[in-house]
Order: C-alpha cells, then sequence, then structure tokens
C-alpha cells in the first residue's frame, strides 16, 4: 500500500514538474523589468498545496536542479546556471521556501476533511492566507537577490520596486484567484486522491 501511494505521489510530482515547465513556456515580456510574466509561481504554489510537504519540495528541487544544469525548463524554454545568477534567479530560489510554506500549510487544510460549510470556508481563508505568504516570500526574495546579489544587480530599490514588483500585481492578483478558485474541488480532490492511495 504505501508503495503504491509513494508512485502516486512521485507520479504527481513529476505531473507538477511538467505544469510548471509548460507555464514558463508561455511567458510574456514586460519590459524593464528582467523577469516575463508566466503561471510559475501559480503551479509552484498549487504544488505545495496539493503534493505536501515532502512531495512539493521535492517538485521544486526537482525543476531547479533540471533548470540550472541546462535543461530548458525555465521561463522561455531557458535553463543554465547563468540563469539563476541573474535578477531572475531570486524569484526561482525563492520558490523553496514558498513551497515549503504552502506544503506544511497543506497538512492542516487537509485535516478539514468533512463538507460542512463552515470547513469550506476555512479551508478558502486557509488557502488564500497561504497562497498570499507564498507570494510574499517569492517577491521578496526576488527582489532582494536582485538588489544584492544578481549578476548584474539592480542599483537602487526604486529600480527594484518599478521592475520587479509592480509589473506584475495585475497578474499575481489573477493568479491568486485562479488557486482560490480551484482550492474547493481541485486541491481537495487530489490531496485526497493521493491520501487514499
Amino acid at each position: 500500500m504505501n508503495t503504491r501511494k509513494n508512485i502516486a505521489n512521485l507520479t504527481a510530482a513529476a505531473m507538477f514538474v511538467a505544469l510548471i515547465t509548460l507555464a514558463g513556456a508561455i511567458s510574456i515580456p514586460v519590459p524593464p523589468s528582467p523577469s516575463p510574466v508566466n503561471f510559475v509561481d501559480m503551479f509552484v504554489i498549487l504544488a505545495g498545496l496539493c503534493l505536501g510537504l515532502k512531495y512539493g519540495l521535492a517538485t521544486v528541487a526537482t525543476y531547479i536542479i533540471l533548470g540550472a544544469i541546462g535543461v530548458p525548463v525555465f521561463s522561455g524554454l531557458t535553463g543554465g546556471w547563468g540563469i539563476l545568477m541573474t535578477a531572475r534567479g531570486g524569484f526561482i530560489f525563492s520558490f523553496i521556501p514558498a513551497v515549503i510554506v504552502t506544503g506544511a500549510a497543506s497538512g492542516r487544510r487537509s485535516e478539514m476533511t468533512n463538507n460542512a460549510p463552515q470547513n469550506h470556508q476555512r479551508r478558502l481563508v486557509a488557502t488564500a492566507i497561504t497562497a498570499a505568504l507564498a507570494y510574499i516570500i517569492i517577491f521578496a526574495g526576488g527582489m532582494f537577490y536582485a538588489r544584492y546579489l544578481a549578476t548584474p544587480n539592480i542599483q537602487s530599490w526604486s529600480a527594484v520596486l518599478s521592475m520587479m514588483l509592480v509589473p506584475f500585481i495585475p497578474g499575481t492578483v489573477l493568479k491568486f484567484g485562479v488557486i482560490l478558485l480551484l482550492q474547493r474541488h481541485v486541491i481537495t480532490q487530489i490531496q485526497g486522491g493521493l491520501s487514499a492511495k
């Protein structure tokens, strides 16, 4: 039984690696930002919410390792260690703490198992708080990295905000809404299906 459950979880993790890669393949440039708009961050958050801490983290780690060794999985079907050294790298590295937060929270969320209306509301609130925290982590990490660690780095905080935050607010609000729409049925069913196998 545990073997079947592990295989199901590994299969789901592999599926999310593919989804994250496909989400990055459809990228919209937002000059002057070095990072494009895409749905990668949304699928990273969903991986944590659906798969939990262990397999969500395995998904994101696999994605980053594949990209670092040159497999074209990053935005725009790019890859290589050099991408991680640019301002884009901060967002990618920030996926790790973001998926840890969402994966850890998914365990608490899955405890709300019955279908009472108050549990639907609690799940919605829990998902909203978790996703918001994950986005804060992604943007904070991405901006800090772009300002101080990237090669080349962005020279001022005003430039960081105008390049790495402001252009992404409308898209992030949209993705946040999609996560909340999916939370009631899709996330719950995936979690339930994996835990039952």
